[in-house]
């Protein structure tokens, strides 16, 4: 405080002496105008604050010479050096979702189809090296993957500046040497990949290498670089510091975030420290509760921010009075905006090894030589980062002369594959245990195989090897062994209980559009045997011996929805028509006939709440043989329970009936949902089903074959997956509760 008074005391005396006489100004000069440097420390999503600051700089007209920050300080900072309006910056925080961009989540609708299909989410992930290193933990929580597109999105904008005090404010941010542990203070290359580095906080963010350097958040060793700020030759220096010391309290070191900060912040006391000694106007923001991870909590860190200026609006105004006595200069002007479009000299992939490009070549041809919209430079690197092939994808523009741009991808190749497992309990198929591996790139270039297996009371193994070649045609093999039980009913009393055990085995040609639709045909064939835990039905009695069986199919699907457990956008389609026909030379060739089947099923989401927080959800099956045939056992369409998978397509699930309860050759399903996400992580599912199955296609609806069934589900998504309790009653069943506890496959 004293140094500021005994500034201002500085600026006025000069003032008067200036202006003592103008005869005598070529004897006693007009002094200098000081230069006024703004310096923000790190701090996370505390750093939000900064914006009150900015806004009242703008309205007291206080014309900033150079600007500097650390971690979240270096992005506002960079804000404020690539000219963006303080009043549009609450609309760019607010317009981001904070989860997503902390996290490395990419978008459903950019994964590639068969890993929607195959690769499913669990509880536990790890990578698998290659040989020799096994499975192995990940580097760090993030890759900053998101974080990368953001940057890009609003710096990017700043490519032709390679010297940052070129910059509309001068600019610089400070990193940390990771094999040094020195401050390396970023003032030059690129601005995007400069900020970047300076918040890449240890253990959450990878390291960014810049030349021959590994570098951190500058926070390590200097989250408040003022004294660097005066070492550049400015005069005042504003200091803006969202940082709250060291915890003394266990209770508050509850956070992985929490501890890496307390770690990390002891080594930068010192420099803090010669920081504060140097600052002429300190302004700290008390951000109370609020923490680094508060991102979310935007409105009320920005009010805090607000609130804490205009505290200091007087101090700022007096200080830009003085300086434009001693020389008028008017405040900083702000005309920084997003890049919209570029256009697109040429583009470059590097980093590759393993993954051909010709996966990509038609998404990275469509953007050469012509001008792209950035959204459409974003998509296609959600495309590639979600292909699975790599474990961080980024961009850099070059300047390329004449306004065009060099667009720079840099990709790091994924592990060979991932390693995963859970747990899982329904009231259908009892408990399960999970594990999930997928490997790529393992037998050829490009390819992807995964093996799912469930060790239980019902038992499977699934593999399957896909070329998976983005949207050029590919091919595949799959296996499906599997074997589960289920109560054979008259009515509504289970009389026995039956046993299906399948090998099954697949090779298919297929082709992917968008990540969204995909065409297959191929060939199954299958080794199917059917038991009975009581011998009382001579016919089941005579499937018990293992038989085979051929079939035909081409399908195509369509997956656009947003989330596969809960979604509230986007729809699922699956339409496939088969030829069925018995392989083995004995009963089975006399009993069941040569079959022509399809079916059709459709989930649809209708949003009726903002915020997506009520869904009306429309759902129909309709299936069927073309001829009136009998098909073999394995194809007849069976509907009952409410589980959410199914081993066989063919097994619809119908709320208040038994599991598998009723069997037939045609069947038309519809269902209404209407599902609520009434509390965080919370949800409520109403829904009615309505439906017939029938042995042949004159079969009129009757009480027998019309069910009409309704349910109640509460619902968690928890870490584990989602845990429903579901109370549930038919025309054809009494009431019953259904639990199901975790993800499935």
């Amino acid at each position: 405080m004293k140094k500021r008074f005994t500034f201002l005391l500085i600026l006025s005396v000069t003032l008067f002496f200036s202006s003592f006489s103008q005869t005598t100004s070529s004897v006693i000069k007009k002094s200098k105008r000081p230069k006024v440097g703004l310096v923000l420390s790190g701090g996370g999503a505390k750093g939000f604050a900064y914006i009150g600051l900015f806004r009242v700089l703008k309205e007291v007209g206080l014309h900033i010479d150079y600007v500097a920050g650390t971690s979240i300080g270096s992005i506002m900072a960079g804000f404020y050096a690539a000219g963006y309006d303080p009043d549009s910056l609450p609309d760019i925080v607010r317009a981001q979702d904070w989860d997503k961009v902390m996290s490395d989540g990419v978008d459903r609708k950019f994964i590639p189809f068969i890993d929607k299909e195959m690769g499913n989410k669990l509880i536990i992930t790890l990578p698998i090296e290659k040989a020799g290193k096994g499975v192995s933990l990940m580097s760090s929580l993030s890759e900053g993957q998101n974080v990368d597109l953001l940057l890009n999105r609003f710096f990017g904008s700043q490519y032709k500046v390679t010297d940052f005090s070129k910059l509309p404010v001068p600019f610089f941010c400070v990193a940390t040497d990771l094999f040094t542990g020195n401050a390396v203070l970023l003032d030059s290359g690129n601005m995007v990949k400069a900020i970047r580095a300076s918040m890449s906080i240890p253990g959450y963010f990878n390291p960014v290498k810049i030349g021959d350097k590994y570098l951190v958040d500058g926070g390590v060793v200097n989250n408040y670089p003022v004294k660097d700020m005066k070492d550049r030759g400015v005069d005042f220096v504003i200091g803006g510091d969202v940082q709250q010391g060291l915890l003394h309290d266990i209770k508050d070191l509850n956070t992985v975030t929490s501890v890496i900060m307390q770690i990390t912040g002891y080594h930068a006391v010192e420099a803090n420290n010669v920081g504060m000694a140097n600052t002429d106007l300190y302004i700290h923001f008390d951000m109370g509760k609020y923490d680094m991870m508060s991102f979310t909590d935007y409105d009320s860190i920005m009010a805090i921010g607000e609130r804490t200026a205009r505290a200091h609006y007087d101090e700022l105004k007096a200080l830009a009075d003085s300086l434009n006595a001693i020389e008028f200069v008017p405040g900083n002007k702000f005309s920084g905006h997003p890049l919209d479009s570029i256009f697109v000299a040429d583009v470059s992939v590097v980093g590759n090894k393993k993954v051909p490009l010709k996966y990509f070549s038609n998404l990275l041809n469509s953007i050469v030589n012509k001008k792209t919209s950035v959204h459409k430079l974003e998509s296609i690197i959600n495309y590639m980062y979600g292909s699975g092939f790599f474990k961080h994808v980024t961009y850099q523009l070059n300047n390329a002369g004449q306004d065009k741009v060099n667009v720079i991808i840099d990709v790091e190749e994924t592990s060979l594959g991932v390693l995963a497992a859970g747990v899982h309990f329904d009231s259908d198929y009892g408990g399960m245990l999970l594990t999930n591996a997928m490997f790529k790139n393992l037998l050829i270039r490009g390819s992807k195989l995964y093996v799912n297996f469930q060790v239980g009371n019902n038992a499977r193994l699934r593999t399957m090897f896909a070329m998976d070649r983005g949207s050029k045609p590919g091919f595949g093999f799959e296996t499906d062994f599997y074997g589960f039980k289920f109560g054979d009913y008259r009515g509504d009393v289970k009389t026995n209980e039956l046993g299906f055990t399948n090998y099954k085995f697949t090779a298919f040609a297929s082709n992917t559009w968008l990540s969204q639709y995909n065409f297959r045909f191929g060939f199954d064939y299958e080794y199917f045997s059917l038991t009975q835990k009581v011998v009382v039905d001579s016919l089941y009695e005579s499937m018990s011996g293992f038989n085979s069986y051929g079939s035909i199919f081409a399908s195509l699907h369509a997956d656009t929805r947003n989330n596969k457990v809960y979604p509230t956008s986007g729809f699922y389609f699956k339409g496939r028509i088969e030829y069925v026909f018995p392989l083995s030379n004995n009963w089975s060739d006399k009993l069941f006939q040569n079959s022509g089947i399809f079916y059709l099923k459709y989930k649809g989401n209708i949003q009726i709440s903002k915020q997506q927080k009520m869904v009306l959800q429309p759902e129909m099956f309709i299936g069927g043989t073309i001829r009136n045939e009998i098909p073999p056992l394995q194809h007849w369409f069976g509907f009952g329970g409410i589980n959410n998978f199914q081993f066989q397509d063919n097994i619809i699930q119908f709320a208040g009936t038994k599991f598998i309860q009723k069997f037939g050759f045609y069947t038309a399903v519809g269902r209404l949902k209407l599902q609520y996400n009434f509390y965080k992580k919370l949800y409520v599912i109403l829904r009615d089903d309505f439906g017939v199955i029938t042995t042949t296609i004159s079969q009129k609806p009757t009480g027998d074959n019309f069910v009409n069934g309704y349910a109640l589900t509460l619902a968690y998504n928890s870490f584990i997956g989602p845990i429903e309790l579901t109370g549930m009653s038919s025309n054809v069943a009494g009431a019953s509760l259904f639990l199901s506890v975790g993800f499935w496959f």
